[in-house]
């Protein structure tokens, strides 16, 4: 029975497209949660789809870009300039205590959280891991072994 195993494939090889497809015509970034922080609305190894936008409100979760980290909070203030060209942004993880002491500029935003994949994450990150590339290799290694024995006979 190989059937099920290809459609597992076949569907993962499919969502990864579809993401991929929606990724690119949207302009999107799809990001893997790291921590608890926004916990319990996004959960670590939540896949998230961020999406540039004009305009952010207060109550929208944002991801941003500081110090060549990027996090994902919830803005709770935003300070407009004259020309909205100095707009600062304060953000808290929904699961921390206060808000986050650094206030992001709008420029450092990468986008609007627009959609949540909840665990797809974890998925991504072992494919990104070493053991998976083990992994690999000793399948491989074992569909060889297989080939050989089978050739002997």
């Amino acid at each position: 029975m190989k059937y099920p195993n290809y459609i597992i494939l076949n569907t993962f090889l499919i969502i990864f497209l579809l993401l991929c497809t929606l990724s690119y015509l949207f302009k999107a970034k799809l990001l893997i949660v790291t921590s608890n922080s926004m916990a319990p609305a996004i959960n670590k190894g939540d896949l998230i789809v961020a999406i540039k936008s004009n305009q952010y409100e207060v109550g929208d979760i944002i991801s941003f870009k500081h110090e060549g980290l990027i996090a994902t909070h919830r803005i709770t203030n935003i300070e407009q300039s004259d020309f909205n060209q100095n707009t600062k942004i304060t953000t808290k993880g929904d699961a921390n205590k206060s808000t986050d002491s650094r206030i992001i500029e709008v420029n450092y935003v990468i986008g609007k959280v627009v959609f949540i994949i909840a665990f797809l994450g974890f998925i991504f990150l072992f494919f990104q891991s070493s053991y998976f590339i083990y992994l690999l290799l000793i399948i491989i290694l074992i569909l060889l072994i297989e080939k050989i024995k089978n050739d002997k006979y």
